[in-house]
């Protein structure tokens, strides 16, 4: 009862308590979670924050970050201001992102990569750093600029393909000098003749398209070709206000700079990039293969990874318009639908020996947000049994022995420690550690077919070479001398290892004899071969040759006397960065410093204010609005809104503004989120006006949990909400209760699929008023299934909604209005209703045009649906079909919603907006 008269003492007391409370929370949870030491390391130009386990690799990231701001700054003509920088040690996910705010960030996750087509030769840590730091100088530019309209697509590009040459310039193995990278692109170009900028630049339902880190690779390092280093500098900078507030400013001060267009420049990028690579193709000598399986479109699909099984091959199948899968495909080139895994990275290689599956799963933990670990899953084809070996783990890679019985696994721990692991294949038990006491890195190891060694890529100051290691001893043999060249996937068959390789400028299939080091090119792919292994008869090469439609799985017969001896390559690459090269051996230079390091704590950085839009919403008859400058700790753990405004308008009832504070804490098992609410409301009925103000306070707990099984994602969200308020027209307060519970589970879908192929959601609220005062009693309950259609990428959705409201005021509502009805006509007050709807929603074609340079025509579909309702206490209900014509742009969703009122013989029509 002392809260509850605290709350009618005003509105300025509960907002000054709820920052109280606030305030004293850090040391309270400082306590609590001693388990997450966070330290700060402080340099001249940042603050780098960490884990404790992660100090060692703190020491040299402050050391190669120092060393890197002048380079990376230089061709902008902008030195950065200090920026945080993340060491995120407990996601098990590779990436890295530069965050504008609020706060204004760089988050560095520490997790390697398998794929060597993306680290290259790299040092992971190297990697993020050169490519982050030069998007906080292109930020500091928008900054000081003020430019708001960074949102725009073309902005994407140009920052990531900026970024990407600035790793390509100042390393070795930036991913500008990979062929792979430019892969899709080319075949794109080469093929189809190219596509539309506008097409190139968004999404894309009918064609894979490259995403915008190539397209903005190639066009950016033209522009720096053709018209300085700089270019990239003057395109970014803003002379007045218009400039900072047209959309159309980037396009501008393109024709001002360079006397083309944006789309010019696009063309003349395509124009020249189309005579380098045709002229990379003159009198190339293709290597003829045997298919392995059948396409029977032009729709695009990766068969990559073959792998051989005693009765044929399995792959992983996925493409733009087929959920990720694995296919067994016999010898005449028929398929079959094995299993549909869970998140998996199709560019890591997957495991098959004695008719068993195994491969490297991304997996939630369970309630945390900010941690992700890896699992080691198996399926054997022969039982049809799957089974998780590992989890939680940070096992990058894992492959089977030849007997099954054994796993060889790279695992990169919280501390970034690199071990090489041998499992027990059945239970995941370690049976040994692999001695690796310089931190070497590994990639893709996996066993000679004998099943004696190991084979496996090494990573040594930003080279790469080849080595066999003896599991019994843990003695290694580098068969291939370290070195700049871009290598993969070594596998060990007889005398000779095959792996990928980009020593030509086109990447090929070679082998090197393990006794004499002679090295061979195999294969000779006019766009790239990769991903190699041997039939289980040894008598065949299996690999992965790229075509227009995607990765194809093909043989060739494995013949050493038409392989081309190393000697004898041509060299047919192109070295398009080649004049932008500057710096290149710059993370050869760095010293070797020891900073102090201070323990960090993450209240003493609540700080970034920035005005954030948090809501926006349309639907029916009525909007909403919300937003408020948002104060963020820089680990994510709490927000806090202070003040936010929002707006809610209903075209029959009311208009209502919100004046709130918002506190988010995370770091506990339930999240917090206290709510302080002034509701200024304006209500119109018959021609009066009646203006009034009310409170409301809340306190939420909440628990989510998400986790993944087999090709499903399950979400459990568990809450109860404390609300006090008061009725303006009594002039009394509610204490009300509420309770949700809410369950999902979906399965994967693909690009084109409109809505999971199968799913399943269900919600059920119960609100009562236990602390007295006036009574409020209701229940809803809420079900929605999605089935596949009759064709590819149609979708049915059933949805089911009750609501019983159990005291006599008629306040309780659980859910939106229905379709084709308002509010007063919706039931949605009233005791008791209930609900079906049946959707079939399904694709109309993907016209890939655009209307205005910022809307871009994606995809046209259509929904049609049958709703039925009825209200129990007055014994009526309603049936209603329709139509909805939907037109999916990059930005939004616009359609027309045609409806017909069977009760009443009304047809209706609206617009749709999302």
């Amino acid at each position: 009862m002392l809260l509850f008269y605290l709350f009618r003492k005003g509105k300025f007391l509960l907002i000054l308590g709820i920052l109280l409370v606030v305030g004293s929370l850090n040391n309270i949870v400082v306590k609590a979670t001693t388990s997450e030491r966070w330290q700060r390391i402080r340099t001249p130009h940042y603050d780098i924050i960490f884990l404790s386990e992660m100090a060692r690799e703190a020491q040299r990231m402050a050391n190669t970050l120092e060393i890197l701001y002048f380079p990376v700054s230089k061709t902008l003509s902008t030195i950065p201001k200090r920026i945080p920088i993340i060491l995120k040690s407990q996601t098990a996910i590779p990436n890295g992102i530069t965050i504008l705010g609020p706060p204004r960030r760089v988050e560095f996750f520490t997790f390697p990569p398998q794929d060597y087509t993306y680290i290259l030769n790299n040092d992971w840590l190297n990697l993020l750093a050169l490519h982050e730091l030069r998007h906080v100088v292109q930020h500091e530019i928008m900054l000081k600029n003020q430019m708001i309209s960074f949102g725009v697509p073309d902005w994407n590009w140009m920052l990531e393909g900026d970024a990407v040459g600035t790793e390509t310039a100042l390393s070795k193995a930036g991913r500008g000098r990979a062929p792979y990278f430019e892969l899709l692109y080319k075949v794109n170009l080469l093929e189809r003749g190219g596509f539309s900028y506008f097409k190139q630049m968004n999404r894309s339902y009918q064609h894979q398209i490259p995403d915008h880190y190539r397209m903005g690779y190639f066009i950016t390092t033209y522009l720096k070709r053709k018209y300085g280093t700089d270019i990239i500098s003057k395109l970014m900078q803003r002379d007045n206000i218009w400039e900072i507030i047209n959309p159309f400013t980037l396009h501008n001060r393109c024709r001002k700079l360079t006397s083309r267009s944006l789309t010019q420049i696009y063309q003349d990028v395509n124009t020249e990039l189309k005579e380098l690579w045709s002229k990379q193709l003159e009198d190339l000598k293709i290597t003829s293969f045997h298919p392995i399986h059948t396409r029977n479109s032009e729709e695009y699909t990766d068969y990559k990874y073959p792998q051989p099984i005693s009765s044929g091959i399995i792959a992983i199948k996925s493409g733009i318009g087929t959920i990720t899968h694995f296919t067994y495909i016999n010898e005449t080139g028929k398929e079959n639908h094995i299993f549909t895994p869970g998140p998996i990275d199709s560019d890591i290689r997957f495991s098959a020996a004695k008719d068993k599956i195994v491969w490297i799963e991304h997996m939630p933990a369970l309630r945390w947000e900010h941690k992700r670990y890896t699992a080691i899953q198996s399926y054997n084809i022969t039982t049809k049994r799957y089974k998780t070996i590992a989890y939680p783990s940070r096992y990058s890679t894992a492959a089977l022995s030849p007997n099954a019985t054994k796993l060889i696994a790279v695992e990169t721990d919280e501390a970034y420690n690199h071990k090489l692991m041998v499992l027990d294949a059945e239970t995941g038990a370690i049976l040994c550690s692999l001695p690796n006491p310089a931190n070497h890195y590994y990639l893709t190891p996996i066993w000679s077919s004998d099943g004696k060694y190991i084979v496996t890529v090494k990573h040594v100051q930003n080279k790469a070479g080849i080595s066999l290691i003896d599991p019994q001893t843990g003695k290694s043999q580098d068969i291939l001398p370290y070195t700049e060249e871009l290598i993969g996937c070594p596998i060990l068959h007889g005398s000779y290892i095959y792996y990928s390789s980009a020593y030509s400028g086109i990447d090929n299939i070679y082998a090197v004899h393990i006794n004499t080091k002679q090295r061979f090119q195999v294969t000779s792919s006019k766009y790239g071969a990769y991903n190699p292994a041997v039939s289980t008869d040894g008598k065949w090469l299996l690999y992965n040759d790229f075509g227009k439609d995607g990765m194809n799985a093909v043989k060739i017969f494995l013949d050493s006397t038409q392989w081309t001896p190393i000697e004898k390559v041509e060299d047919k690459n192109i070295h398009y960065y080649q004049p932008l090269i500057d710096q290149a051996d710059i993370l050869n230079q760095v010293p070797n410093n020891t900073y102090a390091i201070e323990e960090y704590t993450t209240w003493k950085n609540f700080n970034n204010v920035l005005p954030q839009f948090t809501k926006l919403s349309t639907h029916n008859y009525q909007d909403n609005i919300m937003g408020g400058f948002v104060f963020r700790d820089i680990l994510g753990e709490s927000e806090l809104v202070l003040p936010g405004l929002g707006y809610k308008w209903h075209k029959f009832t009311k208009h209502t503004g919100r004046i709130f504070t918002r506190f988010t804490y995370k770091r506990w098992y339930p999240i917090i989120d206290i709510n302080a609410s002034i509701l200024p409301t304006i209500r119109i009925k018959d021609d009066a006006t009646e203006i009034s103000t009310s409170q409301e306070y809340q306190l939420n707990l909440t628990l989510p949990f998400t986790w993944n099984f087999h090709a499903y994602t399950y979400n459990i969200v568990l809450n109860t909400s404390t609300i006090i308020k008061n009725l303006t027209k009594s002039n009394t307060w509610v204490r009300q209760q509420t309770y949700i519970a809410y369950f999902s589970r979906f399965s994967k879908k693909s690009l084109r699929d409109i809505y999971s192929p199968w799913g399943q959601k269900f919600k059920v609220d119960y609100i009562h008023t236990p602390y007295g005062g006036p009574q409020l009693k209701g229940v809803g309950i809420n079900l929605k299934v999605y089935f596949p259609g009759l064709y590819k990428h149609h979708s049915f959705r059933i949805g089911m909604k009750q609501q019983h409201n159990l005291s006599k005021i008629n306040s309780i509502s659980f859910f939106k209005i229905p379709r084709g009805l308002d509010k007063q006509e919706s039931y949605q007050n009233s005791h008791r209703t209930h609900r079906i709807s049946v959707n079939y929603a399904f694709p109309i074609s993907y016209p890939d045009i655009h209307v205005t340079p910022f809307v871009f025509i994606e995809r046209l579909r259509a929904n049609l649906f049958y709703d039925y309702g009825y209200h129990f206490v007055q014994e009526r209900s309603y049936h209603i079909i329709g139509a909805d014509f939907i037109i999916d742009t990059q930005w939004f969703q616009v359609g027309l919603r045609c409806m017909y009122k069977i009760n009443t013989n009304d047809r209706m029509a609206n617009v749709l907006l999302k």
